[in-house]
Parts: C-alpha cells; structure tokens; sequence
C-alpha cells in the first residue's frame, strides 16, 4: 500500500460537491467516463478528471427487483464466485438490511449502511475474501466491503458491481495528503449507475473517489478492475486543479 501512494501538493477542498484533478499516467490504463466522472483527454499521457458527488437526497426512483434477471443487465445480478447470493446467510443478511424498503434508493442506502456496521474488524488481515467470507468473519478492508455490499444488493435484487479507484486520504500509514488504492460498490437505480461506499458511516461517494476500472466480478478469477488499478499504480501523478 505505501508504494501506491499519490501524493499530492494540496488536498481537494473539503465539502466541494465537484473536484477537478489533473492526471498524468504512463500506464496502459484508461480513466473512464461515468455519470459522476468526466474526463477530458488532455495529451497522450494527462486527463482532466472532474467527479461530482451525487445528489443521493434526490436519486432516481425505481421499484427494487424491477430489473429483469434476464435483460441486459443479467451479468450484475447472478451469483458468482465471489459473489454467492443463493448462500442462505448472504440471503438473510440482505433480508434484514433493507428493511422493508421497495424503493431501490432507500434499499441501497440502508444495504450499505447495515454494511457498515456489519464488519466490525476493519483492516487488512483478510486476503482473497468473498462475500461468504465477509459475512462469516466480519472481517476485512475496503475490498471486503465492496464485495459483501454488491452481494447484499444483489441478494435484495439490486444489480451491483464494483468500482476500484483511488481515495484522498489525509493521513495514511504516516503519510499526509495522499490518494490511496480504494474500492467501493456501485447499484444500477433507474437506468444510472450509483456509488455506495460502504467502509464509510455515511454511504455516498465523495468527489475525493476517482474511478479507475468497475468490474461485474462475474469471471472465475474476479478483480479485473484491480488488476487495471494496479497496472495505473506507481505511474499516476494527481494534481488538484485550483480555479483561478
């Protein structure tokens, strides 16, 4: 983890709802555009990357277990192998962290804080953990979170997947203003793909996520999106761009 440290000369402002960064990479990897993230290419090797918080008091309305698990976003609701939905306790995990809720919304909010506060020894002394896993032991990092919550909302009906990126950190391991390797999860809501974070007390995903990769871990080798993350690691410049 302190090989992948970006550090930066100056953090983003905190509580901005929009953050710009200019990226220099030497890697083969692509920052991608979303919803939440605009990228403008601004030379071989540099992106302008602005990420925006979304509005999660006034998300997309949509019946949960409205998607079809035969249409075209099937990939994002099946079991995988990280991702074991049909196991009766990831069932009954999910049952009781929505809550009642028939809204995707709400039951995406109370997935990801019932996440929370399910794993209770945060760190990193879990590696390679599934879902099952997770919800055994209630152990785990960032990636454990991510895991357990894309299953959660997949068990509630809720197409999932998971984004890996980097986080802006004050202090990490000794270190001042650094972005770190992060991972999180992100649910399908009326037609808009939406980010959750559930290693956070308060869900939503902040403008101090940049995506890199999002992966339906639907391979039997899952983590394609690390794999693109770390590929990008140790060859990113980050600079937050400050208007004039």
């Amino acid at each position: 983890m302190d090989l992948a440290l970006v550090p930066v000369s100056a953090p983003p402002p905190p509580g901005a709802d929009s953050v710009s960064y200019i990226v220099d990479t030497h890697s083969k990897a692509v920052i991608p555009s979303d919803t939440y993230q605009k990228v403008t290419k601004l030379g071989p090797h540099r992106y302008l990357v602005t990420v925006r918080r979304p509005n999660y008091r006034h998300l997309p309305h949509a019946r949960l277990g409205a998607v079809s698990s035969k249409g075209k976003w099937a990939e994002f609701l099946r079991a995988t192998s990280s991702l074991q939905i049909h196991n009766p306790l990831l069932r009954t995990l999910a049952h009781k962290a929505v809550a009642g809720h028939r809204d995707a919304a709400k039951a995406a909010m109370a997935l990801t804080w019932f996440t929370y506060r399910y794993i209770v020894h945060k760190g990193y002394s879990l590696p390679a953990a599934t879902a099952l896993d997770v919800a055994r032991l209630k152990r785990g990092d960032c990636t454990e979170h991510a895991f357990l919550l894309a299953a959660l909302g997949r068990a509630a009906g809720l197409p999932s997947r998971v984004a890996s990126g980097l986080i802006f950190t004050p202090t990490f391991s000794g270190h001042r203003n650094v972005f770190v390797y992060h991972m999180w999860t992100e649910f399908l809501i009326g037609g808009t793909w939406i980010p959750f974070d559930g290693t956070r007390p308060e869900p939503g995903v902040a403008p101090t996520h940049i995506l890199i990769a999002t992966d339906s871990l639907s391979a039997m080798f899952p983590m394609a999106a690390s794999t693109a993350l770390l590929q990008a690691l140790g060859k990113i410049q980050i600079t937050v761009r400050t208007k004039p």
